[in-house]
């Protein structure tokens, strides 16, 4: 028995239609199922180029290597069919000013206040409150001198 019109899907649009992402990232499309009250809102995804970028099976794009991919959605039922052309492109080579290398590599410092001996990995100051550090490493300027030190620290510009 066929389903009455307005619950049978009558196609799909991708959006984006088009977008870029760099090396490594990923984002999340969205197939969208004419009528919007159609029962079956199954999809297929692919990508035509997996050497570019993967898609799985909740519409989430990973982005592999430089170049140019189409994405495909396709509804289970009535088998219609959209496209997204994804563009990506060599990631960024952002210089790495935080403190996981466990010293200041990449900061010009001047004065006596912050030197290698003052990335730390201590989790804890005065022994009870914590720094609450992202990752590992962390600027404790205290730690190897006190509070007679004065100078000042700067990245590169970026």
């Amino acid at each position: 028995m066929p389903l009455p019109p307005s619950l049978a899907v009558t196609g799909v649009v991708m959006n984006p239609s088009s977008f870029s992402l760099a090396v490594g990232e990923s984002r999340t499309i969205t197939a969208l199922i004419s009528p919007e009250s159609a029962t079956n809102k199954n999809v297929t995804w692919s990508s035509l180029n997996t050497a570019v970028a993967e898609i799985d099976a909740q519409g989430k794009v990973t982005a592999k290597s430089t170049g140019t991919a189409v994405l495909k959605v396709q509804t289970v039922q009535g088998g219609f069919t959209a496209q997204s052309t994804l563009t990506v492109t060599q990631a960024p080579s952002y210089l790495n000013y935080d403190f996981e290398s466990g010293k200041l590599s990449g900061w010009t410092a001047t004065g006596d206040a912050f030197s290698d001996a003052d990335v730390s990995e201590d989790t804890m100051f005065w022994g009870t409150t914590p720094f609450n550090q992202q990752k590992r490493y962390h600027l404790w300027s205290f730690k190897s001198g006190g509070d007679t030190q004065t100078g000042s620290i700067r990245t590169a510009d970026f």
